[in-house]
Formats: structure tokens, C-alpha cells, sequence
């Protein structure tokens, strides 16, 4: 699984600059810290078959958002809107 980091720093010192996101109309937060704050990524999902036929590359790809409290993940079919 490739998973690239798009936004954010989850090294942050100051967590006021770390963005927080919104899915299905509500605000995401962590069921296991109650934190708000995430670093937001892709990943590609992989498939056996597009593997063996070398095509990755057209394998969907999903939205992660990484806690930068306690680094747990979520993962999303549709892309999380960002709340300013």
C-alpha cells in the first residue's frame, strides 16, 4: 500500500495549525482520544488482480486522515472536507 502525506505536520508543535475535517456533514473526531486534529494522506487500493496484470496505477485510491494525537487512522471512500 503506497500512502502519501498530503497536508499538515503530525510532528507539529502547535497543534492550533493542525486542520480538523468534516465527512457525511459532521466533524470527524477520533473514537479513541476525542481529538480533532488530523494530517490528512492518500493510499491506493490495492486489488490482487491489477497487481498480477502490472496495473496498479488504476486501482481506486482513499482519503486518510491520520490523528496527530494518538496516530490512529481513518480511512474514507470520499475526500473529508477540509473545515477552516
Amino acid at each position: 500500500m503506497d500512502f502519501s502525506p498530503i497536508d499538515g505536520d503530525e510532528n507539529s508543535a502547535d497543534k492550533e495549525d493542525v486542520p480538523e475535517y468534516a465527512a457525511g456533514g459532521k466533524k470527524v473526531v477520533c473514537g479513541h482520544c476525542g481529538s480533532t486534529g488530523f494530517t490528512f494522506g492518500t493510499a491506493k487500493l490495492n486489488t490482487t488482480m491489477m497487481t498480477f496484470l502490472d496495473l496498479d496505477w488504476l486501482n481506486r485510491s482513499a482519503s486518510l486522515l491520520i490523528f496527530t494525537n494518538c496516530g490512529k487512522i481513518q480511512w474514507f471512500l470520499k475526500n473529508p472536507e477540509r473545515i477552516e
